[in-house]
């Protein structure tokens, strides 16, 4: 069984600098140094390049293993879950707010690559060695069975985060919960979406579309969003077999 969801903030953010030779530059430019009309040509060219997740290598937090920058939005993962960062403007008018999503009742032992990307990307922050160059990138990462016989990949589709909950034969998705906390609120639109709402914009998460293999067969399977409480999100399925899909 498996279950796959995707989301796209509706707010729009910065840009860091990304360099695949990072060793040529002795004074990195700063965006504050460059002309109003480069500073949005570059932003809007980031906006369009596919998702990549970032590998800490010590330019953060050592509790985050990965993170995901686009415009709008950063992702943190920890072994707990994510903690998403939602930012509308630029510079000292920029506004910014903060979700965060548990895995609940998880243990997770080991965030993992699950496909490394083309790109590097560098960190240059104070004197110069503090500078973190090269720093590898990746197409999709995974969470190692957070819950009993059940696994979770985040990965870039269309440029949306799409998480994909991989569950074995006779494992329970009832076990998948997630706990929101940060929101201003939490709740399903008419479509049956996860609609968690900030200080900046809403977080929109597709209804969940739901199949089971059969054989060749992929056979569609009736689910929805299931609002335990007012922080907490579970998958409410009408049925169950080995292999079954989920995509929100």
């Amino acid at each position: 069984m498996s279950v796959v969801r995707a989301f796209r903030p509706a707010a729009v953010v910065l840009a860091l600098g990304i360099a695949s030779t990072p060793q040529t530059f002795d004074r990195p430019r700063r965006p504050a140094d460059l002309p109003p009309a480069d500073r949005t040509r570059i932003h809007d060219r980031f906006g369009k390049l596919p998702l990549s997740f970032i590998e800490n290598r010590g330019q953060i937090d050592a509790r985050v293993a990965y993170t995901l920058r686009s415009p709008g939005h950063t992702t943190y993962f920890t072994p707990d879950g994510l903690t998403l960062r939602l930012t509308d403007g630029q510079g000292q008018d920029a506004r910014a707010h903060t979700i965060q999503v548990d895995l609940v009742d998880a243990a997770t032992d080991r965030i993992e690559s699950r496909g490394r990307a083309p790109g590097v990307v560098s960190y240059f922050r104070g004197p110069r060695d503090s500078w973190k160059t090269a720093i590898p990138t990746h197409e999709s990462i995974g969470y190692v069975q957070p819950w009993p016989g059940i696994d979770l990949t985040y990965r870039g589709h269309d440029g949306r985060l799409e998480s994909v909950y991989t569950v074995a034969p006779h494992a329970d998705p009832a076990r998948i919960r997630l706990r929101y906390s940060g929101q201003t609120s939490l709740a399903l639109d008419r479509d049956g979406n996860l609609v968690c709402t900030s200080s900046v914009g809403d977080v929109r998460e597709t209804a969940p579309v739901v199949y089971q293999d059969i054989g060749a067969r992929r056979v569609p399977v009736e689910a929805r969003f299931a609002l335990l409480d007012e922080n907490t999100v579970a998958f409410d399925v009408e049925r169950r077999g080995a292999e079954v899909v989920l995509r929100r």
